[in-house]
């Protein structure tokens, strides 16, 4: 995995052995948009090659390349945050309603999401129907990202997909 020293990763998942690819899928290393409105699609793909049967090595070497240079010829962003710096507090259930749609806290949101402690079916089935509303926002990437979290029956992948779905 691609580590910087600048940045914590630390993994949120509950499977005590993981693959590569769900080890990518749990990575928080970048954003979920760069360039301001541009959608990361690293673990998209990543899902994609690992129900295709690709080898651990070439799931690595796809992520290797996409997160040092996008088809677009566009880095993409690291979180601007260590995860382990993000907090939360009794007021960010209100705050998860006062920011959707404003494109602020993604961070924050995925944090609020993890320290819920319940199983992140749970967590879809609670957030997810008020936040269809704004499926169309981004493009529709919040709902993809949710739904290939879901597919790949990742728990940390999931939640930034319903962080991203109540981002746009």
């Amino acid at each position: 995995l691609l580590l910087d020293s600048k940045i914590s990763y630390k993994m949120y998942t509950t499977t005590p052995c993981l693959s590569v690819a769900q080890s990518l899928l749990s990575n928080g290393v970048y954003a979920i948009e760069f360039e301001g409105y541009l959608s990361n699609h690293a673990k998209h793909a990543i899902v994609a090659l690992d129900k295709l049967g690709a080898s651990d090595h070439r799931i690595q070497e796809y992520w290797d390349k996409y997160t040092t240079l996008t088809p677009y010829h566009l880095q993409l962003h690291k979180v601007d945050t260590a995860w382990d710096s993000v907090t939360v507090n009794d007021d960010t259930s209100d705050d998860w309603k006062k920011w959707r749609g404003q494109k602020v806290h993604w961070q924050k949101m995925v944090q609020f999401l993890n320290s819920q402690d319940k199983p992140y079916e749970l967590l879809v089935k609670e957030y997810a129907p008020d936040l269809l509303t704004g499926i169309a926002g981004g493009l529709t990437h919040g709902i993809i990202h949710l739904g290939w979290g879901i597919d790949a029956k990742n728990s940390w992948m999931t939640k930034e997909g319903l962080a991203y779905l109540n981002l746009c």
